[in-house]
């Protein structure tokens, strides 16, 4: 039985680190503008209708898991 697991155990540890050889990381930053509009509606006030203007930037690893599949973590700020 302590035969099998081992062989189980060294099996899973080759074919993590053959995944692990041909893994590939792509950053990137992407970066843009947010041109939202909000109106401030009262009663006995016309509708005033303002821009509000703002960007966000975020940083991001593209991580590929398979042939056609990715993950993309990242980290994102917006003003």
């Amino acid at each position: 039985m302590d035969c099998i697991k081992k062989l189980l155990l060294a099996l899973g540890v080759a074919f993590l680190s053959a995944v692990g050889v041909q893994a590939q990381v792509g950053y990137g930053i992407k970066a843009g503008v947010n041109l939202g509009k909000y109106s401030n509606v009262q009663e006995n006030v016309e509708d005033h209708i303002k821009m509000n203007p703002s960007f966000y930037l975020t940083g991001y690893a593209d991580l590929f898991v398979a042939t056609n599949v990715s993950v993309q973590p990242g980290i994102s700020f917006a003003g």
